[in-house]
């Protein structure tokens, strides 16, 4: 029903707005034009109108044990937990409140390849890997030689680093964007990391011709210097969706009807019938 990185809601994320609005869930699942009807406004608006931002959570991995299926997801920050399909709502896209960030993730490659076969010696601090497998691809954040924060008073390792850049294009102008879920997290404005956290972001892919770095951007002053990973004409990047500052969206319910076969189990064939009422 759910794949590995699909956005989902859940149903304890929605339920105390509903309940103080007084709408029973099952109107989670009406047309596009019955929810008008009923509550003046189509859904994505009615919840911009109330102020009413949901958290959304990715799926991580499907674990299926004697019959039973269950969900690894992972929210903005990374943080995991395991879920039953029941804890599900309905599944959407991610929708954002800030698509004019400028901060980019470099990466060290990109490059399709056996899971045994990391393509990236581990790290020389502590001989953690510096590429993830990710659906058959090989990614790699590309690090910093060394990093400039202290650990702690007690540990004088720096903190691990990431390269970042802010190329001069604007996020509906990214012909490339493919959301991953593995890499490690990634602070939303700072050049950090946590690999014991779970990130989500984008691959965007961008051809090396359009790229520009605007002089009057701190982070560009080292634009000469730093490379991200190419191939052809075609440069990589990663963008952690956590400077997107994204908010789940309910998906278009008026053009198809293939909706209904993907998100109709927790309540059965209600809004089937109600929607041919």
């Amino acid at each position: 029903m759910y794949e590995v990185g699909s956005c989902i809601l859940l149903r304890r994320t929605i339920t105390p707005h509903i309940n103080y609005h007084n709408i029973p869930i099952e109107d989670m699942y009406l047309w596009d034009r019955e929810f008008r009807a009923k509550y003046g406004l189509p859904i994505n608006e009615w919840l911009i109108n109330n102020n009413i931002k949901l958290e959304p959570y990715f799926i991580l991995n499907i674990i299926k044990r004697k019959g039973i299926v269950k969900y690894r997801i992972v929210n903005v920050a990374g943080k995991q937990e395991t879920i039953c399909e029941a804890e599900i709502l309905i599944n959407g896209e991610p929708q954002f409140n800030n698509n004019s960030f400028d901060s980019w993730n470099l990466m060290s490659i990109v490059e399709k390849g056996a899971e045994d076969a990391n393509p990236l010696p581990p790290h020389p601090q502590d001989w953690k890997p510096m590429a993830q497998y990710i659906e058959g691809t090989w990614y790699g954040l590309a690090h910093e030689s060394e990093g400039s924060y202290p650990a702690s008073t007690r540990n004088q390792n720096p903190k691990k680093e990431m390269q970042m850049l802010s190329p001069s294009i604007s996020w509906d102008d990214i012909p490339h964007k493919k959301l991953i879920v593995g890499l490690p997290w990634c602070d939303a404005w700072k050049p950090r990391i946590s690999e014991s956290r779970t990130g989500i972001g984008y691959h965007v892919v961008i051809p090396t011709a359009d790229i520009k770095y605007s002089g009057s951007i701190f982070r560009n002053r080292r634009a000469e210097e730093l490379t991200t990973y190419q191939e052809g004409d075609k440069s990589h990047f990663y963008i952690p969706i956590n400077r997107l500052q994204p908010y789940f969206g309910f998906p278009a319910r008026n053009k198809s009807r293939k909706w209904f076969a993907i998100n109709w189990c927790p309540i059965g064939f209600y809004h089937l019938l109600t929607a041919n009422a």
